[in-house]
């Protein structure tokens, strides 16, 4: 499920001034009442209605697209007009200055279609259009969008106008922002979830199998400051709208963890090797060890050293042939051919439910666990995977 909204934001905010808007705008208004934020920015607004967010420094409008493209500036303020729809593969912005189209940029599936007005110095550090529209609109706002929750008021558009132009800016005195500032290619930080089936058991769960169960899940939750210190990467405005949104169906890199370490198997995982900074982490169907390396400052925020018991929680999945890196044990059940652990520790602080957990192991668990990250270390002393999560799922190539 993608977004499919449209609409005006301007940086001022107008709630005691919406007939501005209403002569701006050609407009005759009537108010419906107030609605939460989240319907306010629901896809796919009918054409005669309007939802207002007045911000400290902003009025963020909600409109159809057909209605968001008919609006023009309002003299002596800041505006965009903005459109953006991830099922249409359809993204514009137009940026004014008082009556004045600054920047005019247009991208439909995948092709630049319009691209003109003053490049933005935003633009050298952010190249996908999707991303530009959503930091120019949380830009405007002076907020994230994601930690917007003021109620919206809803009008109905009565009468719209017969004729509005914009003046613009004179060809002369323009500098054209080149094709070449604006890439197409995908975000590097744009993770496309797993094809491989992760099997746990919850009839809630949206990225795994709802058909096989976890024997020990833990149902811890997730710190996103923890995750954000691991993972900055998909922290993008994209994935935290996305997250903020999940109950309505959006998917995103953050809720796949969130629903893994609530719902994967938990098990022992112990720090084997200061430097580089491993971890081993067990997993019982296979009754083998995944080495894990992190960069020192995982060690370090969370002031580890060898020997230090941790839990991971681990996710399945089944392929022709059990990965490279694993060594079954004796006790290895023969169901899963490949596992997706993720370091409880570094990802949730809900202490005393992995202190519980710990204690349930015990001191065999967890000396059993030293001595196969022994073993492992000895039979493949350069083996290892990332210990992030989403990368911890697939294993390395060695030389």
């Amino acid at each position: 499920m993608g977004f499919n909204i449209a609409g005006v934001i301007i940086n001022q905010n107008l709630s005691n001034q919406t007939k501005i808007l209403q002569e701006a705008f050609c407009w005759e208004l009537e108010e419906l009442g107030t609605v939460s934020f989240e319907a306010a920015c629901s896809n796919w607004k009918e054409s005669d209605l309007c939802d207002m967010v007045f911000l400290p420094e902003a009025s963020l409008i909600f409109l159809s697209f057909e209605e968001a493209f008919q609006t023009t500036g309002i003299r002596d303020m800041k505006s965009m007009i903005f459109g953006i729809s991830e099922t249409s593969m359809l993204f514009e912005m137009q940026l004014r200055e008082g009556k004045y189209l600054m920047r005019h940029l247009t991208e439909v599936e995948g092709k630049i279609k319009d691209n003109s007005g003053f490049a933005l110095e935003v633009e050298n550090t952010i190249s996908v259009t999707e991303d530009l529209l959503w930091h120019q609109i949380e830009e405007l706002a002076g907020i994230p969008f994601d930690q917007i929750n003021t109620p919206a008021k809803r009008y109905r558009i009565k009468a719209k106008r017969l004729n509005t132009f914009d003046q613009v800016v004179k060809p002369g005195a323009l500098q054209p922002a080149g094709p070449h500032e604006i890439k197409l290619a995908a975000p590097k930080e744009e993770i496309t979830p797993p094809p491989l089936p992760e099997h746990v058991h919850s009839q809630e769960a949206k990225y795994h199998d709802k058909h096989s169960y976890a024997s020990d899940a833990i149902d811890i939750a997730l710190d996103l400051k923890k995750l954000r210190f691991l993972l900055p990467e998909i922290f993008t405005i994209k994935n935290r709208l996305k997250y903020h949104f999940r109950e309505y169906g959006f998917k995103s890199i953050i809720e796949q963890v969130e629903e893994h370490i609530r719902y994967g198997d938990s098990q022992p995982a112990i720090v084997a090797q200061n430097y580089p900074f491993l971890v081993a982490a067990y997993n019982v169907d296979i009754d083998a060890v995944v080495m894990l390396r992190y960069h020192l400052d995982v060690a370090e925020k969370f002031q580890l050293k060898k020997g230090d018991r941790l839990i991971c929680v681990n996710t399945f999945g089944t392929a022709e042939a059990i990965q490279a890196d694993i060594i079954p044990g004796p006790d290895n059940m023969g169901n899963w051919q490949s596992v997706h652990p993720i370091i409880a520790d570094f990802v949730s602080s809900s202490k005393s439910a992995i202190e519980k957990r710990k204690a349930e192991i015990g001191e065999e668990g967890y000396q059993y666990v030293q001595q196969l990250a022994e073993a492992y270390l000895e039979e493949k002393p350069d083996q290892y995977r990332d210990g992030r999560p989403f990368y911890s799922r697939f294993v390395l190539a060695r030389d």
